[in-house]
């Protein structure tokens, strides 16, 4: 008898575990792929870099390693004389 409540009480831990965990994954990624997120990115480049940094979608490859993609990254201040394809860079 001991032994099952014992048992019973693990369980119940062991499930909120992993719904916490749950939880805090789905908050991650809805995080990860939001406007908030990507404007933060947006503005670090646009310090590392001196030039303005638009990031049209963020996206995640989930699996064993989570890969973050950004795709459609556009800087502005290119030079006409340059290439178009230095002024776009897709992932």
């Amino acid at each position: 008898m001991r032994w099952k409540r014992i048992a019973k009480i693990a369980a119940g831990v062991l499930g909120f575990v992993v719904v916490l965990i749950g939880a805090a994954a789905a908050g991650g990624y809805y995080f990860l792929t939001s406007a908030d997120f990507r404007s933060r990115v947006e503005s670090e480049a646009i310090a590392y870099s001196g030039r303005k940094t638009k990031i049209e979608k963020i996206s995640i490859d989930r699996g064993a390693i989570a890969h973050v993609h950004r795709c459609s990254t556009r800087r502005s201040r290119c030079s006409t004389s340059r290439a178009r394809w230095r002024c776009r860079a897709r992932s």
